[in-house]
Order: structure tokens, then sequence, then C-alpha cells
């Protein structure tokens, strides 16, 4: 059974950088390539999934979500957080081999 779920919309808004998080901005910004404050983990998924169906799905938890919406704004004279009203771009579906995986995910 699936159930419709509502969600309210959000209204974009600013705030200032903690310091902690202005540190870990700055430390970023002087190393790129780092992968100190930005680091990912891979998650396996058995059996067949709609790829359309859970970029909608995982979309929609990214909408929900002020901390996945949020990005640090340096328009102005010092860096802000910003929640987004709505994500900049819907989530990509990259297809990598399963031999070729641990290689594409060093590689990043």
């Amino acid at each position: 059974m699936t159930q419709q779920v509502e969600i309210s919309p959000r209204v974009e808004r600013r705030y200032e950088l903690t310091r902690l998080q202005h540190e870990v901005w700055a430390s970023q910004r002087l190393h790129p390539n780092a992968p100190v404050a930005n680091m990912a983990t891979a998650h396996g998924l058995r059996g067949v999934i709609d790829p359309d169906r859970f970029v909608l799905a995982f979309d929609e938890v990214v909408r929900a979500s002020d901390a996945l919406r949020t990005v640090v704004d340096t328009t102005g004279s010092v860096p802000a957080g910003q929640v987004l009203a709505s994500p900049r771009a819907t989530t990509e579906v990259i297809y990598v081999e399963s031999s070729d995986l641990e290689a594409w995910m060093a590689e990043r």
C-alpha cells in the first residue's frame, strides 16, 4: 500500500556560520581535493530497482530535509549558511560495473 506524503513548503533562509562551520568551509576552499570534510560511503542495494522511482524517492527525502538542502553561500562579503527552498539539482544516476566500483570510488 502506497501512501502519499505531503510536505509543507520551505522558506529559503540564511544564517551565520558557526566558527567550526566556517573553519571546515575555509579548509575545503584551501584544499578542495582533500576529502577531510567531504567523505562519502557506498551502500549496495540487492535486487532489481526502478532507477526513476528511486531518484524520485531520494529527491523527496532531500526536499524534506533542511540539512540536505543547506549550502554555503559566498555571494556576500562573509560566507553564510543558506537553506534552499528546493534542491538545485535532481539526483544523478551513474551506472558503474561492480568490477569497476572500487576504482571508480577511489578516483573520487
